[in-house]
C-alpha cells in the first residue's frame, strides 16, 4: 500500500467520524458529510482491492455529489468542513468522469 492511498482513506474516514461528533452541524450537514466520507472511503478501498462491482459503485456517486451541491446552496462556505468535503467531492466527481471514458 502506498502512502497516498492510506492518507486519502484516513482523511475520508476522519471527515465522517468528526462530522458525527460535531455538535455545531445541522442534521443535513452531518448526514451529507458522513455520506461523502464513507462513500469516498468505500470507493477508494473498492478500487484498490479490485472489487467486482466497483463500476456500479462509481455510478452511485451521484448521491453524495448531489448532497454536496445541496450543502453548497445552503451556505457551506463558512464551515470548517468545507475544504475537506470539497477535496472528497472533487475526487468523487473525477471518479464519475473516468467511468465514461
Amino acid at each position: 500500500m502506498n502512502m497516498a492511498f492510506l492518507f486519502s482513506l484516513g482523511m475520508a474516514l476522519l471527515v465522517a467520524i468528526f462530522s458525527m461528533t460535531n455538535r455545531d452541524l445541522t442534521s443535513l450537514d452531518k448526514i451529507s458529510a458522513i455520506t461523502i466520507g464513507i462513500w469516498s472511503a468505500t470507493l477508494l478501498f473498492g478500487s484498490y482491492m479490485h472489487w467486482p462491482y466497483a463500476g456500479e459503485m462509481i455510478l452511485s456517486t451521484i448521491i453524495p455529489l448531489s448532497l454536496y451541491l445541496i450543502l453548497l446552496s445552503k451556505g457551506l462556505f463558512d464551515k470548517n468542513e468545507f475544504p475537506y468535503l470539497t477535496i472528497l467531492a472533487s475526487e468523487l466527481f473525477l471518479r464519475l468522469l473516468t467511468f465514461w471514458e
